[in-house]
């Protein structure tokens, strides 16, 4: 009897160890051994006015190289927030800015060398209030090679956004807000960590850039995480989408979970929110556990059987003794 309770035990203990252990923008470099800093120049402008935007350029190469310089206007190209460089002046329309900046000279650096380099840019009396979007590119291809997809990979230089006074629309609307999962959206999770991501679509005519907080409570009301969005100061150019995405750490939780999103942006102090709910549900633990205690309910059930059974068998002896003591 003691041997049988003794391996009982061992088995127990076993089964409990297997179940209970856890099953801001930088200077740009391009590959042209080149730098540039800023990377993003942001400038609020008025109609008439001339902007002075300061790069710094330097040559990280082994030899001399001379660089040229050009403009583009570009849009964004997905919901990342990537840029899409334009190459044909007539593509952007009113968000052009391709001819505002000046003409910049080729110039020559040495090996290490740096250079500040000066591109004015006159804003129109006309122009149109609200984005204007351009990249000023420095590559060691004169501007008539650097239409070429190749030439376009081998440059390197800031993104200009430019927003020029006047009846200014800010207008930023949720596309999506929802939890996701290996990609695809989910509100029942095994374990964490749980993404989030917010879809912005921009409806206005100017970049806008907002900032806020998601908050996670749990299903007594208690805040467990208070998530930043949009840490990198990304902006939503006019109509497009972009993607945010952040993630609630910590493996181990369980139960209901609320997140809510609160949302600023623009100067007029618009507002954005969302609510979404989740749970997280460790199923294969749960399960583990319920097989467990089944399985210790039968092992104690056995167990008293077995003892039940021999005592009843030493009861008997000690009878079938006592009887032939009598009959002897």
């Amino acid at each position: 009897m003691r041997h049988f309770i003794t391996r009982t035990i061992v088995v127990m203990a076993v089964l409990f160890g297997f179940v209970l252990v856890p099953l801001s923008a930088q200077a740009a470099s391009g590959p042209i051994g080149l730098q540039v800093s800023p990377a993003i120049v942001d400038i609020n402008a008025e109609r008439g006015k001339t902007y002075d935007i300061k790069v710094k350029i330097t040559n990280t190469t082994t030899s001399d190289q001379q660089y040229y310089a050009e403009v583009n206007d570009f849009k964004a190209k997905d919901e990342s927030g990537n840029p899409e460089f334009i190459t044909d002046a007539k593509a952007p329309g009113s968000a052009s800015l391709v001819k505002w900046i000046q003409p910049i000279a080729a110039f020559t650096l040495n090996p290490n060398q740096s250079k500040e380099v000066l591109a004015k840019m006159i804003v129109p009396a006309n122009a149109e209030p609200g984005g204007h979007y351009g990249i000023i590119r420095f590559g060691n291809q004169p501007s008539s090679a650097s239409q070429t997809g190749a030439a376009l990979a081998a440059s390197a230089g800031p993104l200009v956004l430019v927003r020029v006074d006047g009846e200014v629309k800010e207008s930023l609307t949720v596309a999506d807000f929802y939890a996701q999962r290996k990609g695809k959206k989910a509100s029942m999770f095994e374990y964490g960590p749980v993404d989030f991501v917010e879809r912005l679509t921009n409806n206005g005519n100017v970049h806008v850039k907002p900032t806020g907080n998601i908050v996670v409570t749990n299903m007594l009301g208690r805040q467990v995480a208070a998530i930043p969005v949009n840490g990198n100061n990304g902006n939503v150019l006019p109509n497009s989408t972009r993607r945010f995405e952040q993630r609630l750490e910590n493996k181990w939780r369980f139960g209901r979970y609320t997140a809510k999103m609160s949302l600023t942006y623009g100067t007029a102090g618009g507002a954005l929110d969302g609510t979404l709910t989740f749970w997280v549900i460790p199923y294969k633990l749960i399960v583990a556990a319920i097989l467990l205690i089944v399985l210790i309910i039968v092992l104690v059930k056995k167990m008293i059987s077995r003892y039940k059974k021999k005592i009843i068998e030493s009861a008997l002896k000690d009878k079938q003794k006592d009887t032939n003591k009598t009959q002897q």
